[in-house]
């Protein structure tokens, strides 16, 4: 079903986030991906920034990133949805793999994510990382979820909380078919452990995924 004429609609939320789109624009565009498949949902109330792709002001009103992601899959009429943050690089064969995962059976996933950092602490974070979405179907944001449109629009799309609307989507998905992690995976910058340092930062999400789980709607 999902061969090569299906096509991949890539949404970017972002929100002061003009030097890393400076960055990932050309490489996408570098790599063969149409810019009218390609969509940034900003949030920054700067002017839009001279790329070739869609750009879509969020509403100031309807602040959240799970706000956003949806807003970008309901301006996309594609077959695949690819939500991708500003900061993350795709592979090049990406277009392919997911194309070659939804046809095998898969109604979506994630991709094997490494940082920029050549933090040995967080090198293991990322090979946990990869057992959770292998074993679990388990995918946060900086996997670069994607998702068949049929399924998306099924479950609602995202669920409009903050945070763990990533989180969510993935567990809510799990519910309707087979999710799968694709390598080679993903390169995502480490800038947001660059405050606390790894092993801090990582804790304070752990903490934060426990309470999740724990407490209701937190």
């Amino acid at each position: 079903m999902y061969g090569s004429m299906k096509t991949i609609h890539l949404i970017i939320p972002c929100y002061r986030d003009r030097e890393a789109l400076s960055r990932l624009l050309p490489d996408l565009l570098s790599k063969g991906w149409p810019p009218d498949h390609i969509t940034v949902v900003d949030a920054d109330p700067e002017p839009p920034f001279p790329f070739a792709v869609n750009w879509i002001p969020a509403p100031p009103d309807q602040p959240g990133r799970a706000k956003q992601m949806n807003l970008g899959a309901a301006n996309s009429q594609a077959d695949i949805l690819l939500f991708l943050h500003a900061d993350t690089t795709l592979p090049a064969t990406a277009a392919s793999q997911i194309r070659d995962a939804l046809a095998s059976g898969y109604i979506g996933g994630g991709f094997s994510r490494r940082f920029d950092s050549p933090s040995r602490f967080l090198r293991i974070t990322c090979r946990l990382a990869d057992l959770r979405g292998q074993h679990l179907g388990w995918f946060f944001g900086d996997q670069a979820q994607f998702v068949t449109r049929q399924a998306f629009e099924m479950i609602g799309g995202f669920p409009e909380i903050h945070p763990f609307e990533d989180l969510e989507l993935s567990r809510r998905l799990k519910q309707l078919g087979p999710l799968c992690l694709l390598k080679p995976g993903i390169l995502s910058s480490a800038r947001r452990f660059e405050k606390d340092g790894p092993f801090l930062r990582t804790a304070k999400d752990l903490l934060l995924t426990l309470s999740h789980f724990l407490i209701p709607n937190s």
